[in-house]
């Protein structure tokens, strides 16, 4: 029988020719040639291994493709009967590894065998071994809880005879006789760092072979020393590992592993930076930095999304950190309707570079009195998306039903950002964002969906509601000044969450032009002289159109020479008419129902009057404004 032993090293520091002297002192004549495989090591390791150790083979990479890659390397170039692959953190005791490779040449139907890992103190470590890993041991091990233990581990710890089955061994001592590599194959080299250990043992089941742990063979490990001087690139390793193992070898949905890696990286950020704060654990000295490695692998967690490419390395760690070259952006809104909200909401989809961002625009079904921006929409390019569940009432059962609806599509769709606009909207959406995993949500406040105008009962139900989705929310959009202060008086939010970006305009149309406003006074019947007061909106209750007519009634009692001129449609047009149809000249207030010709008609006016009861930013002021007509706001 020859053994040859195989180690691989990176970056392994000024310990490292050390630890490999003393491995090779221990082995001894146990093997008959020692190949060491340096990764690609930046500090010097391979240069000091050359120099200093002629007890080993050295083979140095060019570049570090990590551990599975490191370890073919070796198995192509050695030549004994059986291959020994041992950490350079894991010692032997003396005829440990003769006994390893003895047994297996006994039991060549172990296609992997392992040594018993033993601590500084001769126990036997319970993650040599075990059952092979499920999705559930993400967060098993993510609160501490160890590994189940294989059966058989009394006898592993006693240090018994023979061979004890096993589901996995770890990577940090397994011996594979040079004929089971035709049958098993050597190590996946798509995987980086964690998990090629498990994959060939998985493999080797598949297979129809076995695998084992040699309890007489015995090695104390230091158990991941080799990683800790650089937590975050080995911890986005072993969560790739995961993806690879689980989606690839186990057939889990993708989005089940990212959601596991998601809680345990929030857990554990969460805990090491309570430690670095309170002390909770003891203050260990690393709390801190392993609390901003946790919070960077959960940021990455978060807009990452698994696939695999044959022509890349899907393991490499920087992997994790790439961002979309195009993510998906799905803005959400309950109403595409004739409004300053749902205007701007098409413009975000529409201004919105599309070689960087893939946008989408998904809406309700309802519409109203107030007409429709669809058709716009279209014109525009934009194909909006019917969400038929999506309705401005409180329903129970649709909201239920929608929230659901729109979570299974984030997640089939994998969409990278959700923009949620309106309250309705707002609430669904970003509840069912935070459930699909959704990375990033953001939501514009066009206006508060409460006001001093409902039963304080309502407006406390609203407000609890912004309070509690604002949790869920990266950052929070408003339209004025006036709508920021109005959140924070509520607590909803803090000032740091907020960004203020002002409604755009485009302002092509809207300018002063006395030829385009003689031609549309003569087109309206409006005379020489007239003064014409007017106003543009919805007929609701928030844009108060019945105090319009009030006004107008009002004026026209003593200034019968005035016209009013109103510009919208909405459930208020039975009410709206017959108010003015009561005024002293009902033919001085008209009515002009939905336009597309807005500029013109603005341009017609002397005087623009708002008269809402509440507003984000109202946008026909800034038109009305730009076409040259003073503005009264109230």
């Amino acid at each position: 029988m020859t053994v040859s032993l195989i180690t691989v090293t990176y970056n392994g520091g000024a310990s490292i020719v050390g630890d490999l002297r003393g491995i090779a002192q221990i082995v001894g004549d146990e093997v008959d040639e020692f190949l060491v495989v340096d990764s690609g090591s930046t500090d010097a390791t391979a240069e000091r291994i050359g120099d200093e150790l002629s007890e080993v083979r050295l083979i140095a990479e060019p570049q570090n493709r990590g551990y599975a890659s490191a370890v073919n390397r070796g198995i192509a170039e050695a030549t004994g009967d059986v291959l020994v692959i041992l950490n350079p953190d894991a010692f032997p005791e003396a005829g440990a590894v003769e006994r390893l490779g003895q047994i297996a040449l006994e039991h060549p139907e172990f296609l992997l065998l392992g040594g018993t890992l033993v601590d500084a103190t001769g126990r036997a470590q319970r993650n040599g071994s075990g059952p092979l890993p499920r999705l559930g041991d993400v967060l098993r091990e993510g609160i501490f809880l160890p590994r189940p233990k294989v059966a058989g581990f009394e006898r592993i710890a006693a240090g018994g005879p023979g061979v004890v089955e096993a589901g996995f061994i770890s990577g940090a001592v397994m011996a594979i006789l040079r004929r089971n590599l035709e049958k098993l194959g050597p190590m996946d080299d798509d995987y980086f760092l964690y998990n090629e250990d498990v994959e060939w043992c998985h493999r080797a089941w598949s297979r129809g072979g076995r695998v084992g742990i040699v309890p007489s063979a015995r090695f104390e490990h230091a158990g991941g020393a080799t990683t800790r001087e650089a937590e975050r690139d080995p911890f986005a390793a072993r969560v790739l590992s995961d993806f690879q193992y689980h989606v690839e070898v186990r057939g889990v949905a993708a989005e089940l592993v990212r959601r596991r890696w998601l809680l345990r990286t929030r857990f554990r950020s969460w805990l090491y930076g309570a430690d670095a704060k309170l002390k909770i654990l003891g203050g260990r000295p690393n709390s801190a930095e392993r609390a901003r490695n946790y919070r960077d692998l959960h940021r990455a967690l978060r807009l990452f999304r698994w696939s695999t490419d044959a022509n890349r390395q899907n393991g490499l760690p920087s992997r994790l950190f790439e961002r979309p070259t195009r993510p998906r952006v799905v803005h959400l809104i309950t109403r595409l309707i004739v409004g300053g909200a749902q205007e701007n909401t098409v413009a975000s989809v529409e201004q919105v570079d599309p070689a960087r961002f893939e946008s989408r625009l998904w809406m309700g079904p309802q519409t109203g009195d107030e007409g429709s921006l669809v058709g716009d929409a279209r014109r525009r390019g934009i194909a909006p998306q019917i969400i038929p569940n999506l309705v401005r009432q409180i329903h129970p059962l649709k909201d239920l039903l929608v929230t659901a609806e729109l979570a299974r599509r984030f997640r089939r769709e994998r969409v990278d950002l959700v923009h949620t606009h309106s309250s309705k909207a707002g609430i669904v959406g970003r509840l069912a964002a935070r459930i699909a995993g959704v990375p990033v949500i953001v939501h514009t406040v066009h206006g508060w969906g409460f006001h001093e105008h409902m039963s304080p009962f309502v407006r406390g139900v609203y407000v609890f509601l912004e309070r509690l989705m604002q949790g869920f929310t990266d950052r929070l959009i408003s339209v004025s000044e006036e709508t920021t202060r109005i959140g924070l008086e509520r607590a909803i939010g803090v000032p740091e969450k907020y960004t203020l970006i002002r409604s755009g305009i485009p302002l092509a149309r809207f300018h002063p032009d006395d030829s385009l406003r003689r031609a549309m006074r003569h087109e309206l019947g409006i005379l020489e002289g007239e003064i014409v007061i007017g106003s543009v909106g919805r007929l609701s209750p928030q844009k108060n159109p019945l105090d319009f007519v009030r006004v107008a009634r009002q004026l026209l009692s003593t200034h019968p020479h005035l016209r009013f001129l109103y510009v919208g449609d909405g459930a208020l047009r039975p009410e709206f008419e017959a108010a003015a149809g009561d005024s002293p000249i009902p033919d001085r207030i008209t009515l002009l129902g939905l336009r597309d010709d807005v500029p013109d008609l603005l341009r017609a006016l002397d005087i623009f009057v708002l008269t809402s009861l509440w507003e984000g930013l109202p946008r026909v002021v800034p038109q009305a404004l730009s076409t040259g007509v003073p503005v009264v706001v109230y």
